[in-house]
């Protein structure tokens, strides 16, 4: 048996991270603990190579400034499973009068867990935006956009709302 798993932290998911033989036969097993299961139970099993990848993390998702002013917008960088390389951040579909600038997440320095990019609006304007982060390694581009957790819900996008 390589391992097993039960629910991960408040989630009902499971998440088991194994290291198979690189040749042969492996076999897989999903069931119930509880020995509960039958037609209604549905699972779903994915089974994928770990790569190295992140996530990004806004601390609000309402996000609120005055027109003229810079709002400095920290960004959560989580490297995940042996993550490296640069990660390139871009604020994308801010409103007509809102620009931003971008931020670059380099490992062994300050930005490695955390970039702060900054947004200024030249008009009172509102609307909805996201930090986009592309990391590109040898293979192919890992690429994530910020999320916000509030009062326990998960926003995968912010809200830019300027007033004068």
């Amino acid at each position: 048996q390589l391992g097993r798993s039960d629910d991960v932290s408040a989630s009902r998911d499971s998440q088991l991270d194994v290291t198979v033989p690189e040749d042969g036969w492996v076999d897989i097993t999903v069931s119930d603990l509880h020995r509960r299961g039958g037609q209604r139970f549905a699972y779903l099993l994915q089974a994928e190579a770990v790569r190295p990848t992140f996530e990004l993390e806004l601390a609000d998702e309402v996000i609120r400034t005055r027109v003229g002013e810079v709002v400095e917008l920290p960004v959560t960088v989580q490297r995940l499973d042996g993550c490296q390389d640069e990660i390139q951040l871009t604020v994308i579909g801010l409103p007509t009068d809102a620009f931003a600038t971008n931020g670059l997440s380099v490992m062994e320095t300050d930005t490695a867990k955390s970039v702060t990019v900054k947004i200024r609006c030249e008009a009172p304007c509102f609307g909805p935006f996201r930090v986009l982060g592309m990391a590109r390694n040898s293979n192919d581009p890992i690429v994530a956009s910020t999320a916000a957790t509030v009062k326990g819900r998960r926003h995968h996008q912010a809200y830019l709302v300027s007033v004068p």
